[in-house]
């Protein structure tokens, strides 16, 4: 999820219980092959998804993206989701593990939305504490090592 998280970087999540209440542009954690990964929401149910000249291109209109990424390499052919798919990327388009890679993903995989880090990455590997307050925090990992994995830690109130 370079450039907006680093590996290293503490983050705070909170149960999705209401999949109507996720947002394009949400950082989401959702079970893969059995592993937690964490990506960024980009496509929503019934949405056409294409990548095209480093472009996200969503329902014929180009997403013009208010986050830093690293714009992609490879193109996507258009794909339709279905009424219960999301199409989910990391922001580090080039070296990383989703759904241009995998396929949409559903509903019920998606287990908990991340809070939105309240002060910026640092350049460096740095572990941090953010202001909300909630049950659960975990530690980004590498997302070379096919995702950012997802890790209860068991002293978060």
């Amino acid at each position: 999820m370079e450039p907006n998280l680093t590996d290293g970087q503490f983050v705070e999540a909170e149960p999705v219980e209401e999949l109507s209440t996720l947002q394009r542009g949400d950082i989401v954690i959702f079970e893969w092959n059995r592993a937690p990964l964490l990506k960024r929401l980009i496509g929503l149910p019934g949405e056409t998804i294409e990548i095209r000249q480093g472009s996200i291109i969503i329902d014929g209109e180009v997403y013009d993206e208010p986050y830093e990424v690293i714009a992609p390499e490879y193109a996507q052919e258009p794909i339709k989701l279905g009424e219960d798919e999301y199409y989910v990327l990391g922001d580090n388009r080039n070296d990383s593990r989703d759904s241009h890679n995998f396929g949409p993903i559903t509903g019920e995989m998606i287990k908990e939305r991340v809070n939105p880090p309240t002060v910026p990455a640092s350049p460096t590997p740095t572990v941090m504490s953010l202001s909300y307050n909630t049950e659960h925090k975990g530690m980004i990992k590498n997302d070379q090592d096919l995702s950012a994995v997802w890790k209860r830690n068991p002293t978060s109130r």
